[in-house]
């Protein structure tokens, strides 16, 4: 059975290609881009890669991004997240340093916070984190839940829902 396994999963490899260099990825060699170039049709050029965050493979022309271990498509809202991430970091390293110094996470805001983003992790006062029911993803169906958000990850919801 061991060799079974094994003798199948050197089969999966074998109907692989690397994607780009940069990338170290796979994507099935038969596998085409799929975006839309029109209402009712594809790009059906051979792909380099899939997308990280819609998981379609996308060819050298549909590519936003290929480098390490991100692959992005130029589908707007794609891009959007990958923007989005760096945005986050930036906000994440800015409320841990006014974290650091006992500080709300908001900027011109006083010290003493207390409450928890459970999304960015980062402390605030009351005045700038709610509980609020926040959408999450189980398996395929979306779910509401009670969470402590602050204002900005509440505004990035919309983008990371779907």
């Amino acid at each position: 059975m061991v060799a079974s396994y094994r003798l199948t999963a050197s089969l999966l490899l074998a109907n692989h290609v690397p994607q780009s260099a940069a990338a170290g990825g796979w994507v099935h060699e038969s596998e085409i881009c799929t975006a839309k170039t029109g209402w009712f049709s594809h790009c059906e050029k051979p792909a380099l890669d899939e997308c990280q965050y819609c998981g379609k493979p996308f060819c050298e022309e549909h590519r936003y991004l290929i480098e390490g271990l991100d692959a992005v498509c130029n589908n707007k809202r794609c891009v959007a997240k990958h923007e989005d991430l760096a945005r986050h970091a930036e906000y994440r390293a800015r409320v841990r340093q006014r974290n650091g110094a006992g500080l709300c996470g908001v900027e011109d805001c006083g010290p003493h916070p207390v409450f928890e983003c459970s999304l960015c992790e980062g402390l605030f006062c009351d005045k700038h984190v709610a509980e609020r029911r926040y959408p999450y993803r189980e398996g395929r169906v979306m779910v509401e839940r009670p969470a402590s958000v602050c204002d900005w990850c509440w505004q990035r919801r919309k983008l990371w829902r779907h």
